[in-house]
């Protein structure tokens, strides 16, 4: 090859080199799938957000839903796989998969020495030294291109969240389902739900209902007779689980509603125990009826009979209990009457000396 050709390949070479060095799909890390999630092995931690957009936000709040989003995704450890899920209309697939993200990289890897760069929130992944070596900073702007794209796909729905009656809200069913898919994930697990926590569904409604009658013991009894059941209700076992409760006028954002649906909530997920992050108060809305009940009087009648049921099935458990005493007492009868026997039937001791 004559000196022109070495020249021209040089060029070439360079050429490539200064490609590779501003174009950051170039050097994409090929142990990771477009998710950012690793090809060969599971997530090391796992976190769910569930955001509630079966009822209209305020016109100004709508990007509410999606900001939440965003900062959590900061906040996450390397490693964790975010899903991302709205409350759906459908009983039977209560939850609308939106997408997903791996965090590929550790908030520390984004921090310089220089004591300027200190920060108590995390740093964000658009917002990355020049110093952080090309690979992180690759990665860091891989995950804030794949986070906005689930954040915009929130705030499209937040967008068009319907005005009219609220039809549903299948928040029960959606955590429900949750929960089983975290039962097959090992290592950390959290939970996000941004909602107003109010259920909606003609075996159970909030809404319908009133605050009064917003009592757990309740809700499981009517969980118990709901069609098509449900099966044993799945238990938050070791899941960080964080509300993001927005309040509405008039209906849960004074005292004692919104104490009442609190306690609620502490004793649906228990053993875990929930943090309330407060949200802006927002409107009140209508909802279709659901479950029959239009009136106080109505309310009465279904708690009395939810009361009356529990009662029975009391008075069921205690005949059950004193059953099992009574078999326990004829038992230790006839093993008393046995060992009276076989004693009697012993030879007499010898008279002593």
């Amino acid at each position: 090859m004559g000196l022109r050709g070495l020249v021209f390949l040089a060029t070439i070479i360079a050429l490539i080199a200064l490609a590779l060095a501003f174009d950051p799909d170039a050097a994409s890390d090929p142990t990771l799938d477009d998710d950012l999630c690793p090809l060969d092995r599971e997530p090391t931690a796992s976190a769910t957000f569930l955001v509630d957009l079966s009822k209209p936000l305020d016109p100004d709040d709508r990007a509410l839903p999606g900001a939440v989003l965003h900062d959590l995704s900061l906040g996450l450890a390397v490693g964790t796989e975010l899903r991302v899920f709205a409350v759906a209309r459908a009983p039977d697939a209560p939850r609308e998969y939106l997408g997903r993200v791996c965090k590929p990289y550790a908030n520390s890897d984004l921090q310089v020495d220089q004591a300027k760069d200190r920060r108590d929130r995390p740093r964000d992944c658009d917002d990355v030294p020049a110093q952080i070596p090309r690979a992180v900073r690759d990665v860091a702007k891989r995950y804030c291109a794949r986070r906005d794209v689930l954040v915009e796909r929130v705030d499209a729905l937040a967008d068009s969240a319907g005005e009219g009656p609220v039809a549903n809200a299948y928040l029960i069913e959606a955590l429900e389902d949750t929960a089983l898919e975290f039962e097959e994930r090992a290592g950390p697990r959290q939970l996000y739900v941004v909602s107003d926590l109010m259920q909606h569904a003609a075996w159970y409604s909030h809404l319908d209902l009133g605050w009064q009658w917003w009592r757990f013991e309740d809700f499981a009894t009517m969980r118990g007779k709901k069609p098509g059941a449900m099966g044993p209700r799945p238990a938050m076992m070791d899941v960080d689980v964080t509300l993001f409760y927005i309040a509405r006028h008039g209906l849960n954002d004074q005292p004692q509603p919104r104490r009442a649906l609190r306690q609620f909530w502490r004793e649906y997920f228990d053993p875990t125990s929930p943090v309330f992050e407060e949200q802006p108060t927002m409107a009140h809305y209508d909802a279709v009826p659901l479950m029959g009940v239009r009136t106080e009087a109505d309310r009465m009648r279904l708690m009395l009979e939810q009361e009356r049921e529990r009662l029975d099935a009391e008075r069921e458990r205690q005949a059950r209990e004193a059953r099992r005493l009574a078999d326990l007492e004829a038992d230790l009868h006839r093993r008393e009457e046995q060992l009276r026997l076989r004693a009697a039937a012993l030879p007499a001791a010898p008279e002593p000396g």
